[in-house]
């Protein structure tokens, strides 16, 4: 094989290598994406309630990166006629700098009142606000879609714009 034929084919792997990479990106984050919409589409049809703090504290939780500061809360509200109190996920987050923890925390002193959604097939179970109810798409989904896009737009201008260079390997 001729040097010239050599570096076509590795221009080609190279290529079909970065597009096939891309698209892998694209297809996880798609896939990972419709499983949080999926989740994300059964909440948005429970009750919203207002409920009171009823207890808040923070949790520092070791992991491999790092130290991240956990908001653990529970609620109180009343339901079609009864009091419950729940554990709601996504109310409060975790925070990487402690500041921001301790500061959610301050914020939400036991009595605070805050909105959440009530399954109304089992009311124990609330969610906090969906944060990402302004975006049709889960986060996942448009982080994947966003990737993609920049990846390949990236690849065809870098393959479409790349000057031959000579071979110099004879």
């Amino acid at each position: 094989m001729t040097p010239e034929k050599q570096d076509l084919l590795a221009q080609k792997i190279v290529k079909y290598f970065f597009f096939s990479f891309s698209f892998l990106i694209f297809v996880l984050f798609t896939i990972g994406g419709y499983g949080i919409e999926e989740h994300y589409a059964q909440v948005r049809t429970w009750s919203p309630v207002t409920a009171k703090v009823h207890s808040i504290s923070m949790e520092e939780e070791h992991r491999s990166k790092g130290t991240t500061y956990c908001i653990n809360s529970q609620i109180i509200y009343d339901y079609n006629g009864a009091s419950y109190t729940s554990t709601p996920r996504s109310l409060f987050s975790c925070h990487p700098i402690k500041v921001y923890a301790q500061k959610t925390l301050n914020q939400n002193p036991p009595g605070t009142p805050v909105q959440v959604l009530v399954n109304p097939k089992d009311p124990i179970q609330s969610h906090g606000p969906l944060r990402f109810d302004y975006i049709k798409l889960p986060p996942l989904v448009t982080l994947g879609i966003f990737l993609g896009i920049i990846v390949l737009a990236t690849g065809f201008f870098y393959f479409s714009h790349q000057r031959k260079l000579p071979n110099v390997m004879k």
